[in-house]
């Protein structure tokens, strides 16, 4: 038996999940025994949430069998490795048994790296995953059903606006980009049957533009970092029917783990080819095809929410 598994030693959830996804797609991609490690202690109480080593191997239990041989790609690779890379490695040991793949300090592979019938089983698994642990632990919806619930996340938590303001490579997008989103989504859809959450962790006083918005059903949900607080926004960003993406792993991990529709301005989210039917990009001021978003909201919920056709 051969086995893989990624060493998920620190970084935010985001991260980790990132990291996760990459013992994930080399599992599918070369036919290997995907091993549980756990996440950081940081992150630990989502373990049980999202079911990770569930009717999975340990790797404590793993590691303690001598005649393991163990193969590191330890190299970062934040974008993601190229996957001959990862084969050129593998392949060598094709005949060899009882071996462990093992990837640390961000070494990734990328979903756009492998086919997309990989890319299918990859996506099946992890969706899979999440709904079998909430068909264990429940998260009541908040959501009216009978609304268009549209979602922004509004990363916060540590980056400042004058530093990155002053270096254009920084992911900090400001409040004004999204608001602009929600104004252009507003003269496109009905906005009596819409309602528009942002989640951030964010201060109040770093919000107040959302909150001084005037928009009727627009509810900023502020995050406090605790316990099941995070739990009941990760649920609720992933089954909106607009994911609106900050510019974040967390957030990236939760556009590929829906099947709605995702808003996002295009720094590192791949959403795989034959998904992208479900992908509205953005550009950096929060501006998009408004044709094109009829398009999707028509096709998924038909014309009743749209309040014209531009």
């Amino acid at each position: 038996m051969r086995y893989v598994t990624t060493l998920l030693k620190s970084g935010r959830l985001g991260h980790q999940l990132k990291d996760w996804f990459t013992s994930v797609i080399a599992s599918e991609e070369f036919g290997l025994q995907y091993v549980h490690y756990p996440l950081s202690r940081r992150a630990r109480k989502w373990e049980k949430f999202l079911s990770f080593g569930d009717g999975e191997i340990a790797y404590r239990t793993l590691k303690r069998d001598r005649s393991l041989r163990i193969v590191d790609f330890d190299e970062t690779a934040w974008y993601g490795m190229p996957l001959s890379q990862v084969q050129e490695k593998i392949e060598i040991d094709s005949e060899a048994d009882h071996v462990l793949y093992r990837f640390s300090n961000s070494a990734r592979l990328m979903l756009e790296s492998v086919d997309h019938s990989t890319q299918d089983r990859v996506l099946d698994r992890i969706r899979t995953k999440y709904w079998a642990a909430r068909d264990k632990a429940p998260v009541p919806a908040a959501y009216r059903s009978d609304q268009l619930n549209v979602s922004l996340y509004v990363r916060r938590g540590g980056w400042r606006q004058d530093i990155s303001r002053s270096n254009p490579n920084d992911r900090y997008q400001d409040c004004s980009y999204f608001l602009n989103i929600v104004n252009n989504l507003l003269e496109v859809l009905d906005p009596a049957g819409v309602d528009i959450h942002v989640y951030s962790e964010g201060t109040a006083d770093e919000l107040r533009d959302f909150y001084e918005h005037g928009a009727p059903n627009l509810t900023v949900h502020r995050c406090d970092n605790s316990y099941p607080q995070l739990y009941n926004i990760f649920h609720h960003i992933l089954i909106s029917d607009i994911q609106v993406t900050g510019s974040s792993a967390f957030s990236y991990a939760l556009a590929h783990l829906t099947q709605n529709i995702v808003m996002c301005f295009p720094h590192d989210l791949v959403i795989p080819m034959q998904e992208r039917d479900r992908l509205l990009h953005t550009d950096g001021e929060g501006e998009f095809s408004r044709e094109r978003l009829v398009q999707l909201v028509r096709e998924r919920h038909g014309p009743k929410v749209l309040s014209h056709t531009p």
